[in-house]
Order: structure tokens, then C-alpha cells, then sequence
């Protein structure tokens, strides 16, 4: 690690050079809930976000994406639950799926498809071969899936998703 770089700094960077991953946000410290069209705080405590009003705030803030044929939507579980931990992953293989469920995360993030297709709804492999083991951790977890990629792929700055999602709802522990 270079002197003048500090350890954070230096994960973070590497992190994004390894996944890929070059994000960031203009948008500053706002509550991002109050952005995406939820209640924001509450007293001195910060509500939960649900899977949704996450999604949300990703859309409104990525204005390259086309709403209408967005792959940028909820694979699988609850949108509207509240969400206390989430993670970020490039894929959701089963081995990501249950590390997420292992840490107790109530959302996966993930970049590429769930269940192998590109265009939603990603039916096609839910229910025959290696989907059958993801549909039914899926199940039995209630861990809810976010597909983020046409937000992903051109967000501008240089921190990891993981990061960026954490300063925009730091009511929510990102692992």
C-alpha cells in the first residue's frame, strides 16, 4: 500500500478495481429515503429503507437507464420489508446467496442475473437445474434479491456500491 494513501481509501480502491466497480454519488450526504420518496427521519433515529425505496433512489439518481426496460428490479422476496443489513455482490451464486443469509442480511445487491437471464422476470431457470437450490434458500430465507445493473454500470465517482449505498442509508449495515 502506497504511504500517502490511506488503509480505507486503499480497500476501497482495490475493491473496485477487483469487482469492477467504479460508483459514486453528487448527491451528498441527503437522506436518501426522504430522495427516493420515503419519510426520511424519524425524531433522531433514521427510519429503515425498504428494498424498494432503495431502488428507487438508484433509478432517480441514474438518468442514462430507460424506466421502461430496466433489468433493475426485485428478483425475488418482500420489497416492502424494512431492511437492516444488506450486501453487495457482482453475482448472486448460491455460495454469495448464502453467505448473505449466514451474515442475517435481509437484501443481496447483486449486478448480474439471479437465475441466468438477462432480461427480466428470469423465469426460465427457477425451477430445473442449479435454480432449484437458489429458489429454494431464496425461500426459505425470505432474503431479498435487487438486481442494480443498468445503475451500475455507468454511476459516476469512485467508490464501491457497497460504500456508496452505505453513506445514502446509514440506517442500514452493509456488509
Amino acid at each position: 500500500m502506497p504511504e500517502n494513501v490511506k488503509r480505507r481509501d486503499f480497500l476501497a480502491g482495490m475493491g473496485s478495481a477487483l469487482g469492477g466497480l467504479v460508483l459514486g454519488s453528487g448527491a451528498g450526504p441527503a437522506d436518501a429515503r426522504a430522495e427516493a420518496g420515503g419519510q426520511g427521519l424519524k425524531g433522531k433515529e433514521r427510519s429503515l429503507p425498504t428494498t424498494n425505496e432503495i431502488r428507487q433512489y438508484l433509478l432517480k439518481n441514474s438518468p442514462w437507464v430507460n424506466l421502461k426496460n430496466t433489468v433493475d428490479t426485485v428478483k425475488c422476496g418482500d420489497p416492502d420489508r424494512p431492511v437492516k443489513k444488506a450486501g453487495v455482490a457482482w453475482f448472486s451464486s448460491i455460495g454469495d446467496i448464502r453467505a448473505a443469509i449466514r451474515a442475517g442480511c435481509d437484501l443481496l445487491v447483486v449486478h448480474e442475473p439471479t437465475f441466468w437471464e438477462h432480461a427480466a422476470p428470469e423465469q426460465s431457470w427457477r425451477k430445473r437445474g442449479p435454480g432449484i437450490a437458489k429458489s429454494k434458500a431464496l425461500a426459505e430465507s425470505g432474503l431479498v434479491i435487487l438486481r442494480a445493473h443498468d445503475t451500475w454500470d455507468n454511476w459516476p465517482g469512485m467508490m464501491s456500491l457497497r460504500d456508496h449505498l452505505a453513506r445514502q442509508f446509514p440506517a442500514v449495515e452493509f456488509v
